[in-house]
């Protein structure tokens, strides 16, 4: 399996390095000087159209074709395409909050700001685990060139949501802070942030359940 892994993220690498550099580059810009530091959200987006390009790839070159000859069962050649988004998502992540954290150093906002950059990256992964767990569904049922279309609405619903509600998680906590004033802004932030990342892990599973199961039955 760290075979897979490792052929993936040299498709990725060699076709999209000086792409990926590019934008950190703009994002990180647009956020320290035009302040909008939601921006960099945008990076975790970034991982999962990258890494669901290498399923266009293993189409176009019949990639699964030749997959099937070696010593590997249906599950590990798909858990790894899952695997591999796992390690885009926690990658990225790492590099949005030392981004967010970098950026309210340089304005004197990270007191203030920390918990709310926190939140809002973990709702955006919930975000980003339900766009891998359609995505990917889509390309092993209907192949992933066909499955572009679709993964496109669905991409522009997502980043329509994520921009609405991550310019400010406090903006998304405030009706609930008005419906439940019982509870505290942290007890809020909390609900909100695992209620994303909770319903997002559920999808992402069940698709590599269903795609595993899909594969499994595919004939190359």
């Amino acid at each position: 399996m760290i075979g897979l892994l490792y052929k993936d993220q040299m498709v990725i690498w060699s076709g999209y390095r000086k792409n990926f550099i590019l934008l950190v580059l703009l994002y990180s810009a647009m956020a320290f000087t035009m302040d909008t530091p939601f921006m960099l959200f945008a990076l975790l987006f970034v991982g999962g159209m990258y890494t669901t390009s290498t399923l266009v790839f293993d189409e176009q070159s019949h990639w699964d074709a030749y997959a099937r000859t070696l010593p590997l069962s249906p599950g590990q050649i798909v858990g790894a395409k899952y695997l591999l988004a796992l390690g885009w998502m926690g990658g990225l992540f790492v590099l949005v909050e030392f981004l967010l954290t970098l950026c309210d150093l340089f304005k004197g906002h990270m007191t203030e700001n920390l918990a709310y950059n926190l939140s809002g990256c973990l709702i955006t992964l919930g975000l980003v685990m339900a766009y891998y767990a359609l995505s990917y569904l889509l390309s092993y049922k209907i192949g992933a060139v066909r499955a572009r279309s679709g993964v496109i609405l669905a991409i522009a619903l997502i980043i329509a949501i994520a921009f609405v509600g991550s310019e400010t998680v406090e903006t998304v906590a405030d009706p609930l802070f008005r419906a439940a004033p019982a509870l505290s802004e942290t007890a809020v932030l909390f609900l909100v942030t695992g209620g994303s990342l909770a319903v997002g892990l559920v999808l992402f599973l069940l698709s590599w359940k269903i795609s595993t199961q899909i594969y499994t039955k595919k004939e190359y």
